[in-house]
């Protein structure tokens, strides 16, 4: 779940959040973002991404499009794909709300911080097996 805030004018500037889960565990994502906009407006949005990363993945610069429109109630989305040669790529999008009607191209920095692993909240039972006495019998206690 993500929520965003987001301006733009011939530029674009724009900031936003995210709770993630991954295989490993969970965390929350912040991002900054600017670049250049078609149109203009204000908006604020909640949504979902998808990504083919981690979190740790997530870390870092990416390049994204996004589009949104809403006078009022409307939608946001965005694409991008992460400038670290890792080629991760991610996708959000949701309703909006504000007057906005745009279409830019920005650079986005994101930090990860993980909150928990999966292994802490649920560890896995460890077997004990016992070791042969002289015998190569096991003791019987």
């Amino acid at each position: 779940m993500c929520a965003n805030v987001g301006a733009s004018g011939g530029a674009s500037v724009g900031g936003g959040t995210c709770a993630v889960l991954d295989g490993k565990g969970g965390g929350i994502t912040r991002s900054m973002r600017g670049g250049a906009a078609v149109g203009g407006g204000a908006d604020a949005s909640v949504g979902v991404q998808a990504s083919s990363a981690d979190l740790e993945g997530l870390a870092g610069y990416s390049a994204n499009g996004t589009a949104s429109g809403s006078m009022g109630p409307g939608v946001e989305g965005s694409a991008g794909v992460s400038l670290d040669g890792n080629n991760n790529w991610t996708v959000s999008g949701g309703p909006a709300w504000g007057a906005e009607a745009s279409g830019g191209v920005n650079i986005e920095k994101t930090e990860v911080h993980r909150l928990f692993n999966w292994e802490d909240l649920f560890p896995q039972p460890v077997e004990r097996v016992m070791a042969p006495g002289p015998e190569g019998k096991p003791h019987a206690w």
